[in-house]
């Protein structure tokens, strides 16, 4: 378990070991500090760029991220 979390309603994970995830209010979070030695990371944080206020997060290869946002638009982010 990863304490301090914020609620997630959606949680995915990339390829290259980070996780994402949004809240119920449509909030999208990454894992940073995510590698090799520390698989867990060290904290979440939010993001506030073309990937906010989504109603559902995914990751694909190489850590393209992808979402549905609250407007049914899909947007699409590399790590």
């Amino acid at each position: 378990m990863i304490e301090n979390s914020p609620a997630l309603v959606h949680v995915t994970i990339c390829d290259t070991g980070v996780f994402w995830g949004n809240t119920a209010d449509h909030k999208v979070y990454y894992r940073q500090g995510v590698n090799d030695d520390n698989p867990m990371g060290n904290s979440w944080k939010q993001v506030t760029s073309e990937l906010h206020n989504l109603r559902q997060v995914s990751c694909g290869k190489r850590g393209v991220v992808v979402g549905r946002n609250t407007e049914n638009r899909l947007v699409r982010r590399s790590e």
